[in-house]
């Protein structure tokens, strides 16, 4: 006898029967009940996710990607909801056909997953399963597997087929979601990543395609700018390292990107569906640092210009043009004035102030950039990040330039 048992009630509500080819389908948060906790039911979404993904033609996405998406539209009354009305109502504003609702309730060590399809159009049950096994929590994740097998095991009515990529507010979804995974380093980035390219190369139309390319590049052109801001208030090596890797990963998006224009584009020349095997979702090329020794060379003949930039913030700081234009070469001091009077603005405006760049925050190409420039014509360039008020906004660089000995800066 095998030490868990699984006996798998069906019980299917057949209100439609024929072939399925396609559908979008919104994953809802496993509500839990009985002795089954939260914690485990939240879980269970995304493996519920990914099993209908993994079948040909459909699509889905989880109640993470919900949620991600309610907050960017700033839906915040819908979340956690868990009626139908609710569920059909956010279903219909992202353009999905079905919904999944499921319920994992526990009694002693009995278990119980029921799982639900509901037509958005009608709210009307499309299909219903309970699947029940006696046994620890260990193995209930093999129950979700088996079934989901059993849900789709008969075809839904090709009424309910539709177009086998997302729509959307569904793409829409996946891109936000993907998004906020990637600044935690998160696992989740790989699936992400291969649902969102291969949707775009599955959209049928470039009028849908478009739209969904446009939003995932202006997403990562985003992304990127937010990092670079990020990387300007880094404390240890492991929090740089992580941006790093996320940057890389970004790029990779923009190369991705660039294969799937041409894979729709040999479509449409052959007028042949595209085909996504040419989608090897190759890891990020890594950034290349200056060396090590380099690095410690450009900090090390860079000392002295870096307490003469010290002394031009502090004095603009104070307030004092006098001093900060003692800091200048002669022919740049016009130039230092004009410097002098947008900080002042800006710093009444918004309590706009700046600081040197701590040397753990600098990135690969900011060494190379000064690295390169000394090596050149013994000209320094000292990075600085500004703040509004206690939040870093952007970075700003002084050059310093080293004649007879003496290093002046000749613009800020």
């Amino acid at each position: 006898m095998k030490l868990y048992r699984f006996n798998i009630l069906i019980f299917f509500i057949l209100f439609y029967l024929g072939p399925l080819n396609a559908a979008q389908v919104l994953v809802f948060k496993t509500q839990a009940t009985g002795q089954a906790s939260e914690k485990i039911a939240k879980a269970l979404s995304p493996l519920i996710a990914d099993e209908i993904s993994k079948r040909k033609g459909m699509s889905a996405l989880s109640s993470f990607e919900i949620e991600v998406w309610l907050k960017h539209k700033a839906n915040l009354q819908a979340l956690g909801c868990n009626d139908s009305k609710c569920m059909i109502n956010i279903a219909n504003q992202m353009g999905s056909e079905l919904i999944l609702a499921s319920n994992l309730t526990k009694l002693g060590r009995k278990w119980a997953l029921t799982l639900s399809i509901l037509n958005t159009e009608t709210g009307r049950s499309v299909r219903r399963i309970t699947g029940t096994y006696s046994g620890s929590e260990d193995i209930l994740f093999e129950l979700v597997k088996v079934s989901m097998k059993r849900l789709f095991n008969e075809k839904l009515k090709v009424e309910l087929e539709t177009p086998r990529f997302l729509s959307r507010g569904g793409f829409e979804a996946l891109v936000l979601s993907f998004d906020r995974e990637i600044l935690r380093n998160s696992k989740r980035t790989t699936p992400l990543r291969k649902q969102m390219l291969l949707d775009i190369v599955y959209t049928g139309l470039d009028f849908d395609a478009a739209p969904k390319i446009e939003l995932l590049r202006l997403t990562a052109s985003r992304a990127i700018g937010k990092i670079k801001i990020l990387m300007l208030t880094v404390d240890s090596a492991l929090k740089l390292d992580n941006l790093l890797k996320a940057y890389e990963l970004w790029q990779a998006i923009f190369d991705d990107l660039k294969r799937i224009a041409e894979i729709r584009k040999r479509g449409r020349t052959h007028g042949i569906t595209p085909d996504a095997s040419y989608l090897r979702f190759e890891p990020s090329r890594p950034i290349i640092w200056v060396s090590k020794s380099k690095r410690e060379a450009y900090w090390k003949a860079s000392k002295i210009a870096r307490k003469v930039a010290v002394k031009a913030i502090q004095a603009i700081q104070r307030k004092n043009l006098r001093s900060f234009k003692s800091n200048f070469f002669k022919k740049f001091r016009s130039q230092a004035g004009r410097s002098y009077k947008e900080y002042q603005e800006k710093r009444r405006k918004n309590k706009h102030r700046c600081e040197l760049l701590p040397k753990i925050a600098h990135s690969p190409w900011q060494y190379e950039n000064a690295v390169d420039l000394y090596k050149k014509n013994k000209k320094t360039v000292i990075y600085v990040r500004c703040f509004r008020g206690k939040k870093a906004y952007t970075e700003n660089r002084i050059w310093l330039r080293k004649l007879k000995g003496v290093w002046k800066l000749n613009h800020w």
